[in-house]
């Protein structure tokens, strides 16, 4: 098994399912109503997500050191790497094209430095650790299918733009792009 296989399996994939995990927890003190069990929740996807956000961001790294088979020989340097993967392997729940792995960048960034105020030649869609936070989400508010059903408390990112983004589906969209990447099957949503 490579590296880039091994780090997969070992980071990506667990702190994928610990997040989702995490918002059903949430999902769970809501539904049950106790204020304490609710905070702790929301405090557990916060926490659940950044560390989630991470190894999701950064096997982008492990590829680029190993260079495994599936990495085409014109690519070249760690942005490089990110593009190519998000370009070819990254899809909005499976469908269209999206930008999640440079979203989920920006995201990481903020989670390290709080404020991102140091200029970078692209825009940043995130510039606040404070993007990122558990909220409920009115109807249109996030694009349609992503996140918890019925505009339920999720983790939410919001972006400089003001479009709103589910976290579940940021994480899903780039876990995909990685499975896709190194020529596993997809199991399905949410798994």
């Amino acid at each position: 098994m490579s590296d880039s296989e091994q780090y997969f399996d070992r980071h990506v994939v667990p702190q994928f399912r610990s997040y989702l995990a995490a918002e059903k927890r949430l999902t769970e003190a809501i539904r049950a109503g106790d204020p304490s069990k609710i905070d702790s929740a929301r405090d557990e996807a916060l926490s659940a997500a950044m560390a989630a956000v991470v190894p999701a961001h950064h096997m982008s790294d492990v590829i680029m050191k190993e260079r495994p088979s599936c990495l085409p020989s014109h690519v070249q340097g760690l942005s490089g790497v990110r593009q190519w993967a998000q370009t070819t392997h990254c899809k909005m729940l499976r469908g269209a094209p999206v930008d999640d792995l440079e979203l989920l960048g920006d995201v990481a960034d903020a989670f390290k430095h709080f404020e991102l105020t140091h200029p970078r030649t692209t825009a940043r869609k995130v510039t606040s650790a404070k993007a990122t936070i558990t909220t409920g989400a009115g109807w249109g508010e996030i694009g349609f299918g992503e996140g918890k059903y019925g505009g339920a408390e999720q983790v939410v990112v919001t972006q400089l733009n003001g479009r709103k983004r589910a976290m579940s589906s940021i994480l899903q969209n780039v876990t995909d792009m990685w499975r896709s990447v190194l020529g596993r099957s997809l199991p399905p949503i949410g798994e």
